[in-house]
């Protein structure tokens, strides 16, 4: 199942990298929710997400759609010569060149509270628990952003880690041990009896791995999150309020506020007495016409001797 003359997976020693890389390795990641499926292929769990109207990942400037995800046991790549009991591996597409990246991230066992990998796993475990099975995980609101870190990485070009392992050019983000996602010991024994260990071998890459130590960077395609910044004091406080930066909004907030006056229980007390008032006035009026001369004498009256 190995590939001789394969560049990867490698194995990472922080030690030994080429150098660090920045603007030559840029990992710009901005996924969005998504359902998501899972299917055995025996040797790993493939997960499949909705196709993106927009490319969520920019590497280098240029933009990626996401194909796929893999989860294998144990890691394909080596920590210090070490495997990691798990890895997960994205997968990604150029959208104007043929060529892909994968972003991998270990996975470790720990004694940590269940989080969104543990909820996966078990539901494979139930319904995707051999080889050819396919399940719907049931997770709302589900995005890979919750699994990348925004954390430092390691960064290299080499061929595909797995079958076909030939597929040259492939560009890779790392992320180390201490940065692995974490996932209950019951889960990992769940995944050991889902999918089966792989035997694909690490491999010398002649042109290194680099270190990114800033890590992913903030502001690409992908974020719906916007910020509205407001001018403040020394102490914080806003110096200018919301819905108070222009004369449209000052002559609205005037508006609301005599609205709001003239909806108030004195004003309506007021116009209730005001309107009882000019009925009674109607109605003495009314009266007077028809039953009295304007002064209110009697119209039926003997005139006095």
């Amino acid at each position: 199942m190995d590939c001789p003359n394969a560049t990867a997976p490698i194995n990472i020693v922080r030690s030994l990298n080429s150098g660090d890389c920045d603007l030559k390795c840029d990992f710009q990641p901005g996924y969005h929710t998504t359902s998501l499926s899972a299917e055995n292929r025996g040797d790993f769990i493939r997960l499949t997400f909705d196709s993106d109207n927009k490319p969520p990942v920019l590497f280098n400037k240029e933009q990626y759609n996401v194909t796929d995800a893999r989860i294998y046991q144990p890691s394909l790549h080596r920590y210090g010569g070490t495997q990691l009991p798990a890895e997960l591996i994205i997968s990604h597409q150029n959208t104007s060149q043929n060529k892909e990246l994968l972003v991998c991230i270990p996975i470790i066992d720990s004694a940590s509270s269940e989080g969104i990998v543990d909820a996966l796993i078990d539901q494979v475990a139930i319904k995707a628990n051999s080889l050819g099975g396919k399940t719907a995980i049931g997770m709302s609101r589900f995005t890979l952003s919750d699994l990348v870190p925004m954390k430092p990485y390691y960064s290299y070009t080499g061929t595909l880690p797995y079958l076909p392992c030939m597929k040259d050019g492939v560009e890779y983000v790392v992320y180390g041990q201490q940065h692995a996602i974490q996932i209950k010991s019951g889960t990992l024994k769940k995944l050991k009896k889902v999918i089966t260990v792989n035997n694909y071998q690490p491999h010398k890459n002649p042109d290194g791995f680099f270190y990114n130590k800033n890590g992913p960077s903030l502001g690409n395609t992908g974020g719906d999150i916007y910020i509205e910044c407001n001018p403040t004091g020394e102490d914080g406080k806003v110096l200018v309020p919301e819905g108070n930066t222009s004369g449209e909004n000052l002559a609205e907030n005037i508006g609301e506020k005599i609205l709001n006056f003239l909806k108030s229980p004195i004003v309506s007390s007021l116009f209730g007495v005001l309107i009882l008032f000019i009925i009674l006035k109607l109605f003495n009026l009314a009266a007077n016409k028809l039953f009295g001369t304007p002064d209110g004498s009697s119209k039926n009256a003997e005139p006095s001797s």
